[in-house]
């Protein structure tokens, strides 16, 4: 009687052991497809990020593209107007390729544009050179870049960095500080912000002369309008590169008494953005 028992409690406790095992493999089974599972989610996720990934690079690549192309064009067209206003003798053209290929710069020689010091304005023999300098490039400067293009057009007055003394433009004040040959703070501080302003002065004379003698030119007048900025850079950009209170001589002030139109093309903000 008692092998039997023993035999009994044996087979029970085996049962339980085997029943043990399974639940222990039913368990671990249960743990490998959940982690099938998740893995099998992870990897679908992942391929669906990359598939994202992508669209998103192609459609990038697209945009590049096409900025890239507009790029391209943008500077065919401003070394087209470069070639288109190589012939004019009254105007001087500075383009550096490798620099900058999309900026045109128009400097008004001394013979068709030059102040008197302290003046904002020119004598009539040079008001009319002037003029007609303007009625010939401004067309072909408003043209110059074509549709999906943004043109930006910047009139600039330059001055030297000598104390304007003898000022005659309205709404500019003298250095006075500087009077008696002073160097002080408050003659710099005041030089300063009236070659600005004088340079300001003259950059406007002339925008307003380009208005007037285009005023006809439903193109050009609205280019004008729109496209224009004016400004005054007083004597911070010296043809030299150096500072701007550095002294120069009376050859390098002269040519640094200038007004210049910058043309720059380049694909619109839109198109960059979208």
């Amino acid at each position: 009687m008692k092998a039997v028992r023993h035999e009994g409690d044996f087979a029970h406790s085996l049962t339980d052991l085997m029943s043990g095992v399974a639940v222990m493999f039913l368990v671990i089974a249960a743990i490998f497809m959940v982690q099938a599972s998740q893995a099998k989610k992870s990897a679908l996720e992942q391929k669906r990020r990359a598939e994202e990934l992508a669209k998103r690079n192609a459609i990038d690549a697209s945009k590049y593209k096409q900025i890239d192309q507009r790029d391209q064009q943008g500077i065919q067209e401003i070394e087209a107007l470069r070639a288109n206003l190589a012939n004019n003798k009254t105007i001087e053209l500075i383009y550096d390729k490798q620099k900058d290929p999309r900026l045109l710069t128009i400097v008004f020689n001394r013979d068709t544009l030059q102040f008197a010091p302290g003046r904002c304005e020119v004598g009539s023999d040079t008001r009319d050179a002037l003029r007609q300098t303007l009625r010939s490039i401004f067309p072909m400067i408003c043209t110059a870049a074509g549709t999906g293009l943004e043109k930006r057009i910047t009139l600039e007055g330059h001055t030297d960095n000598l104390p304007p003394l003898g000022v005659d433009c309205k709404g500019v004040a003298a250095a006075n500080s500087c009077y008696r040959s002073r160097t002080d703070e408050m003659c710099k501080k005041e030089s300063f912000e009236s070659n600005v302003a004088l340079s300001a002065a003259r950059a406007q004379y002339v925008f307003f002369q380009a208005r007037d003698v285009n005023q006809q030119d439903a193109i050009v007048a609205g280019c004008l309008d729109r496209n224009f900025m004016v400004a005054g850079r007083g004597p911070m950009d010296p043809l030299d590169g150096g500072s701007w209170d550095k002294a120069r001589t009376a050859d390098q002030n002269d040519k640094n008494r200038r007004v210049v139109v910058k043309v720059r093309v380049t694909p619109s903000v839109d198109e960059v953005a979208h």
